[in-house]
């Protein structure tokens, strides 16, 4: 969740209202667990706070930014219940966020959330934008037309340093047998996944 803040004295001041909630500190001062269990980083952003897309966090804790004020910007809201309207990141642009978190700390978290939204976005039980598509005379692989269409959706959302980041990464990213993608791969987003999918990321040999 992120806050748009104009003082670490706000962020203070939430804390202290989260923990009078019933929410406990899992790992302070931005990962807090309501008493069901559901677990929750409270990331605070402005430009007053962090200027240089860097957020130093009582205790020293650094947080880039990079990507949060576009997020803001450019959230769409949903009516999850009546009444209850929330700002969320459109997932071309989350998609592309957890690849630039990647290609900074390199954690496997980030590229399996990535791996997640690309496997299912446009789910093919929910229309048939993904067939038929494609790229440079060729068809797309069914099992890639998710991460297809998230590029096709995220091109207004790319500034060109987030174009710049994402063109190195996925130099590093060619071929199977690239660092960190097979371990990726195979935990999926440490959700469950079918044999066919597995089998399919690497090659691509079956053509929608």
């Amino acid at each position: 969740m992120v806050v748009a803040t104009t003082s670490l004295e706000d962020v203070a001041a939430l804390t202290t209202t989260l923990l009078s909630k019933g929410y406990s500190s899992v790992a302070p001062p931005i990962r807090f667990r309501d008493e069901s269990g559901v677990q929750v980083d409270v990331i605070p952003f402005g430009e007053a706070i962090a200027p240089d897309q860097r957020l130093v966090l009582p205790g020293g804790t650094v947080l880039r930014t990079e990507g949060l004020r576009q997020t803001l910007e450019q959230a769409l809201h949903l009516e999850l219940t009546p009444g209850l309207l929330v700002a969320v990141a459109p997932l071309p642009l989350y998609a592309m966020l957890k690849l630039s978190a990647y290609a900074d700390r390199r954690l496997a978290k980030d590229l399996n959330g990535f791996l997640h939204c690309a496997r299912h976005y446009e789910d093919v039980d929910a229309g048939e934008r993904r067939y038929g598509l494609e790229h440079q005379g060729s068809l797309v692989p069914l099992e890639f037309g998710g991460a297809f269409l998230l590029g096709l959706d995220g091109v207004p959302y790319q500034s060109r340093d987030l174009q710049d980041k994402l063109r190195g990464l996925m130099g590093s990213l060619q071929g199977a047998d690239a660092p960190g993608l097979g371990e990726a791969a195979r935990d999926a987003g440490r959700l469950p996944t079918d044999e066919r999918w597995r089998a399919a990321c690497p090659g691509g040999r079956r053509r929608s």
